[in-house]
């Protein structure tokens, strides 16, 4: 015998009381998967087909698996546009949009460049820098990111590295060992040069052979007793 909506959106109110979130998802369902109008949801003893049926059921096991619906809809709307998603992809958001809006304001002219930089799902952003050697030894480079104005129109030094951050192998690496050292590099009016570095031990050291060691909770210049750096 064959069930009607009824059935079901009772099914889901035992299922989630108190859950109005749910039932409306499941409204939404029923108008995008099965195509059902108002009047077949609301007014009509709508009897389901046995296909009917059984996406409902699968609408219901995964939701009850807490998976989003426009995972099970295998769709989502973003700025006026539906896009194909699966667990593969992020859910567009409706406050990007918003973002959207205020990036179309701002006007940019040809050859401005705009980074959208971020993550979704709770996760925490990660930037990975890697190297392909397969033997890493001693001052062999890891990963490296300089800062440059390659169009500004001054051109000669204007237009060299002004400054760069660059992880460095401190030791060939082995099973036991990975020492890496942090070097900061700036210009003056040359491209960067190193200036300073963090050492694998946490040593912190200036490229003019002046060591700032670690002293409690502060660390003391051994140059001058009098330059304490916080922390």
């Amino acid at each position: 015998m064959s069930k009607n909506i009824n059935f079901f959106k009772n099914k889901i109110t035992e299922t989630w009381p108190g859950k109005k979130d749910i039932s409306t998802e499941f409204i939404f369902y029923l108008k995008e998967k099965l195509h059902l109008s108002d009047v077949s949801i609301y007014v009509d003893d709508y009897s389901l087909s046995k296909d009917e049926e059984d996406s409902i059921n699968q609408f219901i096991a995964l939701k009850k698996q807490e998976v989003p619906l426009d995972y099970i809809l295998e769709k989502s709307s973003f700025y006026g546009n539906n896009f194909f998603v699966d667990p593969r992809v992020l859910i567009p958001r409706p406050e990007t949009e918003i973002l959207v809006d205020f990036i179309n304001k701002l006007n940019l002219q040809s050859g401005e460049i705009v980074i959208d930089a971020g993550t979704g799902s709770g996760s925490a952003g990660v930037l990975r820098l890697s190297t392909a050697e397969l033997t890493v030894a001693d001052g062999d480079q890891l990963g490296r990111i300089e800062f440059v104005a390659p169009l500004e129109a001054s051109g000669t030094d204007a237009i060299l590295v002004g400054a760069s951050i660059y992880a460095e192998a401190d030791d060939t690496f082995a099973s036991d060992n990975n020492a890496t050292e942090i070097v900061f590099a700036t210009g003056a009016s040359e491209t960067a040069v190193e200036r300073m570095r963090i050492t694998s031990g946490g040593d912190l050291e200036t490229a003019t052979n002046t060591k700032v060691y670690s002293k409690g909770n502060c660390v003391q210049s051994s140059f001058h007793s009098s330059l304490i750096f916080g922390y």
